[in-house]
């Protein structure tokens, strides 16, 4: 049955749901990093020399090194005597953190020696997150924000201004923007410190539900939220500093417990029980990049960690190892659309004065179409409804809009699918 929906828009979207360390190869798929196996990889940290990997959630824990952006790993050390929950990389000197009271270690020669790293810092601080600005290392605990000037020297407490509701909430999760810091303390929102944590003042947002933050990542100087409404997430993106925020996505993202979300650039990547989620504008569209990934779970792929490294994309699983894959591959509009993915093709490309967007669905769906340009920005809705099951076909005006570069993004119950238009008039 063919159905025709008229005046339609272009919309830009990846969307990313994967779990494990996996790479990208010419077939667009993950590729399982050598030299962890089949373990569980539950912290990443990277500095342009090098990335750590911990995990096991056994104690002691093991810890890896990679010298090429994840793909290859060496077995350091299999004797820290921690659970590894967080990670960072300081040039040559690695920083691992415990979920539990076992507090810090750290390594000045790349993970081949550690020692104990918890002067100052109360032993029920089990550690939510962590961040490095410079040689500084700041600490997301139970007990608030710790800082140490560098791995090995005594913690200090960041506490002045922020409450932790009460309720034992710990900061779980904090990005930086030069020295400006932000913080969650759930359930609370999203605190800022322009000392470098010496003081927090709580940031409120008319636009934004900052109390329902669940991650945070910055780029540059934008600052995006990833906010939940109970059900679903939505990314919220500002570039003053937190006083004022844009809603970015035009369709809310299905997560399980996002446990990781990183931007470089316009290149944004949440990890999380559901997979991985990707977009490269910014936010505005969301694309999922589950080709070649195993399964941790009889549920389903479950991604605990993820890192930007070079080019790559690497990320950590339960019980899956370690996998990575090429941005430029997760930024191809074409990719995962094997093995009966949903597809969607353009009958004219460039176009002047009308194309179609043609597509086939297993089963009736409801059906978003959405025009977002070159900017990510989002123009317009153009449809909004039902589509039958089999072939369906979209006419789009060209005419209404400016020459330029677009991306159709068509969302739909069985997954999306984005073509780039280009519009010559």
């Amino acid at each position: 049955m063919k159905s025709l929906i008229r005046n339609l828009i272009f919309g830009i979207a990846l969307s990313v749901a994967s779990i494990g360390l996996y790479r990208g190869d010419a077939y667009s798929q993950w590729v399982q990093a050598s030299g962890i196996g089949n373990t569980i990889v539950s912290a990443l940290g990277s500095s342009s020399l090098g990335m750590v990997a911990g995990g096991g959630f056994s104690k002691p824990d093991s810890v890896w090194l990679s010298t090429n952006n994840g793909q290859t790993w060496t077995l350091l050390s299999s004797n820290v005597p921690i659970q590894v929950s967080t990670a960072g990389v300081i040039g040559t000197t690695a920083i691992v953190g415990s979920s539990s009271s076992s507090g810090f270690y750290y390594s000045a020669d790349f993970g081949h020696t550690w020692n104990p790293d918890n002067t100052g810092i109360p032993a029920q601080a089990f550690t939510t997150s962590m961040l490095t600005v410079g040689s500084t290392v700041f600490a997301g605990t139970g007990a608030g924000v710790y800082q140490q000037s560098q791995p090995g020297t005594a913690w200090t407490p960041d506490t002045v201004g922020m409450s932790l509701n009460g309720n034992g909430m710990s900061v779980t999760d904090m990005t930086a923007i030069g020295n400006t810091l932000f913080a969650i303390v759930p359930f609370v929102g999203v605190y800022r410190s322009t000392d470098m944590g010496a003081h927090w003042s709580l940031l409120a947002s008319s636009s934004a539900s900052l109390g329902l933050a669940a991650r945070l990542a910055s780029s540059g100087n934008t600052l995006y939220a990833l906010i939940t409404n109970g059900a679903t997430y939505d990314v919220y993106a500002s570039t003053d500093n937190g006083n004022t925020w844009t809603k970015m996505t035009s369709t809310s993202l299905n997560l399980a417990n996002p446990q990781y979300f990183t931007a470089s650039n316009n290149t944004l990547v949440i990890a999380s029980d559901s997979g991985v989620s990707f977009s490269n504008n910014g936010g505005a569209s969301w694309r999922q990049v589950n080709q070649g990934l195993a399964s941790s779970s009889s549920s389903g792929s479950w991604v605990t960690t993820a890192a930007i490294s070079g080019n790559n994309l690497v990320v950590g699983t339960f019980g899956k190892g370690a996998w990575y894959r090429p941005l430029s591959q997760l930024a191809s509009v074409n990719s995962d659309r094997a093995n009966g993915a949903l597809q969607a093709s353009l009958t004219s490309n460039p176009a002047a004065t009308t194309t179609e967007l043609t597509f086939t669905l297993k089963n009736s769906s409801s059906v978003h179409i959405a025009l977002i340009d070159a900017l990510g920005r989002n123009v317009r809705t153009l449809y909004d409804g039902l589509a039958n099951t089999g072939f369906n076909s979209v006419e789009i005006d060209p005419a209404q809009f400016t020459n330029g570069s677009y991306i159709v993004e068509l969302t739909t119950s069985e997954g999306v699918a984005t073509e780039k238009l280009a519009v010559q008039h």
